[in-house]
């Protein structure tokens, strides 16, 4: 479905303001846009730098607005379904939840967990509200926000590849130790040869051996918020990696 619309319509106008906003040219937006053509007509695509885990992210969001779109256009015009405003205390609510993914976008450090759960926390309440008042006029800014923000996050090399840079940077501000960290990037890049041989679900194995490291190092070798990151941020590639949980 995603796939067929993006033929026709090509990418959304808030995806490519949101990747444009992270830095991609107009070029490497253009290439994404065949990356998820291929995807979505199930064509497989080889992953040399990670990019599959971002693209699946994408086409993920794509065919979750539409179907929600569609979905409340089949309840109000077909099934007659009323449609009420939000109230006042209920449109503060959300512009409180996008406030807050903001606030966690332009932080100097970001927290990965914080972020995502902020995230996540909007897209709930965008989500409950829509299918609560039918109203996708009010909503769509909200839900694309939340999606786009979500995107956002995956632009924040949300990678292997990114995951060892983390660990670096957590490495030098002392919430990792040298011992930790050396594990840790040990099964990071067990990982991405799996990326690089295109066996996703190995890949997520792999991740999944990770998380058994950041369980084993914790508190000794990493401290407390460095553990909820790694964890966080290893979880959510192994979803995309792997969704549905099956591994090789």
């Amino acid at each position: 479905m995603g796939g067929r619309r993006l033929e026709t319509d090509g990418l959304p106008e808030f995806l490519v303001y949101m990747l444009t906003e992270y830095g991609w040219t107009a070029s490497q937006i253009d290439t994404l846009y065949d990356q998820l053509i291929e995807l979505g007509t199930d064509a497989f695509v080889d992953d040399p730098d990670g990019t599959m885990p971002r693209v699946s992210s994408l086409m993920s969001a794509i065919a979750v607005l539409e179907q929600l779109e569609q979905g409340i256009r089949v309840r109000v015009d077909e099934l007659g379904a009323a449609v009420r405003e939000l109230t006042p205390e209920e449109r503060a609510e959300l512009d409180a939840r996008r406030a807050a993914v903001e606030a966690t976008f332009n932080q100097s450090t970001i927290s990965w967990a914080s972020l995502l759960g902020s995230i996540e926390l909007l897209i709930g309440d965008a989500t409950a509200l829509l299918l609560e008042t039918n109203n996708w006029a009010a909503l769509e800014g909200d839900l694309n926000s939340a999606y786009g923000a979500l995107i956002g996050f995956q632009q924040f090399d949300a990678t292997v590849d990114g995951m060892q840079a983390f660990v670096d940077e957590l490495q030098t501000s002392g919430a990792v130790t040298e011992t930790a960290a050396t594990l840790l990037d040990n099964e990071l890049a067990a990982a991405n040869q799996e990326i690089i041989d295109g066996e996703f679900g190995n890949a997520a194995t792999e991740l999944a051996d990770f998380l058994d490291v950041v369980r084993t190092q914790y508190p000794t070798g990493i401290s407390e918020a460095g553990a909820g990151d790694l964890v966080e941020y290893a979880s959510y590639l192994i979803s995309h990696l792997d969704p549905a949980g099956i591994g090789d």
